[in-house]
Order: C-alpha cells, then structure tokens, then sequence
C-alpha cells in the first residue's frame, strides 16, 4: 500500500450529539438524508485499471443522545469529503462520520482530496487539502487532520419599527465571554411606508457572544433584548429585531436554546408596587455556571441565578428580562416578557 501523510493541527473533537443516531462502526457507512455518496457517472463503471484511496479522519467521539450539557460549536461532528482528478472525475461523500473513508475504482493519476469538518449546526469549522497520486491497481492511503479555520465571520443586523414610535439611538453590541463590549456601527435610519430600519453587517471573530440591542422611544422608554450568539469563520449570522412586535428577537443560526433555561412562575401583568422576583434554571448536570441579566437590552447588576426588583422600582410599560448563562463557557439565553401597569 502506498502511503501518502497529510497532517495540520486538530480541531477539537469533544462534543455533544443533541439528536444523531450513532454511526455504525464496524463497516459501512450509514446513510441518511443528510449523508450522501457521489460518484461521477465514468466512475460508477468497475475500473479494471483503476486504483483505490483510504482517508484516514480523526475519529469523532461519540456521547449519549439528550445530554443535558450545552454542544460545543467548535468540535467536529462530521466530515465532507470530495476528491478532483484527470479529466472531469471526481468523488463526494458528505456527512461522514467513520473514520476511514474508501474511493474505489479511481482513474490512475493526481487527485486533489479536500476535507472539510462541521459542527453540529452544519457550519464549516475547518478544512484541509491535499494531493494523492493513484496508480492502477494499487491503494494508496492518507491520513488527515482537519484544522480549525480561523478569522472573522459576519454579523448582519437589520433593525425595524414604526415610523410613528419616534426612535433615537438605536444600539447593537457583542460582548464576548470574557472580553469588553464591542458596538457595532450602525447607519442613518431609513423610513419608508410607515417602518423605519437599520441595516449592517460587521466582521467579529469567530466566538460566542452576549448580544445585546436598546431602543429609545420619545417618551424616554427604553426597549430592547439580549440573547447568546455565535458567530463561525467564514460564516454569517443574522439578526432581525422588531422590537414593538411582542419585543421579537430572531437570530440564525440559533444557539439560544442550546441549553434549556427554566423560569420561575413570574404574572404576564403586574403592579407598579408589586416586587418582581424570577430565578433561572439550567436543565445542566454542570455546577460552574456563570449568569449576565439584561432588562430591556440593559445588563444588570446582578450575577446571580435569582433576580429581584423591588416595589415601583420600574417604570409602567413592556418589559423584555433576558438571561445569559454560560456553562463551561458556552453560551445560552432565554427571555420572559411583563408588563409593569400604570396607576
């Protein structure tokens, strides 16, 4: 066997399936919908002349489905696998999740193997190329090690509210996990039929995130929510906030109910001297949980799991109260709505 060594610095590989079925790995490869193998048509046709390829991945490790603990957005949870050679021939397997994958019946020549590795979200994470020669009759094998890809990704905010709830300053920021507040600068509002909007894109590196929006209504009130986000390399994450929408924050991909977060019972429509009090709880086996509130997009003081505010220390109007957990540094958020009523 011809033995061809490609090897770059290994992404890390501990992670969480939420929801997979576990590969079969004495053999074959499972395939579902998600998995698919592609052979152009001229080398589907037994190759008496052709040569065969082993790719040797990392193996990814497997954990029990429903895992309470967060997924980890930088480990690897499967692999795409494509080759190019002479002519127009070339090979796709996506998907895979063994750890040897084999090409049969290859036209004999140079092949150029890329590798790509994704996360649980399906976004691309890292990727590696290399160059194999096949020669008729024989197998030639490669080991390889997808890296992390490192730099920026994109966040794109697009913000909107009626034209009639006179806004002013509207604010979007990133705060990493342990790193200072980034604002993102955001344009001149534009108004048409009725609705005014923001639109941006910023490039931050690739992370997790405490997303945090504020609006400023003419009468001085402010709106606004916080969520957990991550951002991937290479990749683009959006956001879309309509604030006087039922205060609706929707963000793709996701990452927000990584984690389940359970609130204490807290009443749609309270008091204006009524004391409000709601505590958090991580559906998590971890201990080591840190907590970030924020109230209408403004961070609290408080850091702990139960947050209080006392008796007429709010203002009447809709409120939106986010919490921001992080378990073993990986992020989640959920949000409840109240109404704090006038006299």
């Amino acid at each position: 066997m011809r033995k061809v060594i490609f090897r770059l610095v290994p992404a890390a590989l501990i992670l969480l399936l939420m929801s997979c079925p576990s590969p079969d790995r004495t053999g074959t490869e499972q395939k579902g919908k998600d998995q698919t193998d592609i052979i152009q048509p001229d080398l589907m046709q037994s190759n008496s002349n052709g040569g065969t390829l082993v790719i040797n991945l990392p193996p990814i490790p497997m954990q029990l489905i429903n895992s309470k603990d967060p997924p980890n957005l930088d480990a690897v949870f499967s692999y795409d696998v494509s080759g190019s050679g002479p002519g127009n021939a070339s090979f796709q397997k996506l998907g895979v999740t063994l750890s040897t994958v084999t090409v049969d019946s290859l036209d004999p020549g140079d092949w150029n193997v890329t590798v790509n590795s994704n996360n649980i979200k399906g976004l691309q994470i890292g990727s590696t190329s290399a160059q194999v020669t096949i020669a008729a009759g024989e197998t030639a094998s490669m080991d390889v090690a997808a890296s992390l890809i490192v730099g920026d990704g994109t966040f794109d905010v697009y913000l909107e509210w009626p034209a009639v709830n006179v806004v002013s300053s509207p604010t979007a920021a990133l705060t990493p996990q342990d790193g200072a507040r980034q604002e993102i600068t955001l344009p001149a509002v534009v108004t048409a039929d009725g609705l005014s909007s923001i639109h941006a894109t910023a490039a931050f590196k690739a992370g997790s995130y405490t997303l945090s929006v504020t609006y400023l209504d003419a009468d001085g009130f402010t709106w606004g929510g916080a969520e957990a986000v991550h951002i991937s390399p290479k990749s683009t994450t959006n956001l879309v906030f309509k604030p006087f929408e039922a205060v609706k924050m929707t963000i793709d991909p996701d990452i927000s109910k990584d984690i389940a977060i359970d609130f204490s019972s807290l009443k749609a429509k309270l008091g204006q001297g009524e004391t409000i009090l709601v505590t958090a709880t991580p559906r998590t086996s971890e201990k080591h949980i840190s907590y970030q509130w924020y109230l209408n997009g403004i961070l609290q003081p408080q850091t702990a799991a139960t947050i209080t505010f006392p008796g007429r220390s709010l203002l009447p109007g809709d409120y939106r109260l986010d919490v921001v957990v992080s378990v073993e540094g990986v992020p989640a958020s959920n949000h409840v709505l109240f109404i704090i009523a006038g006299n």
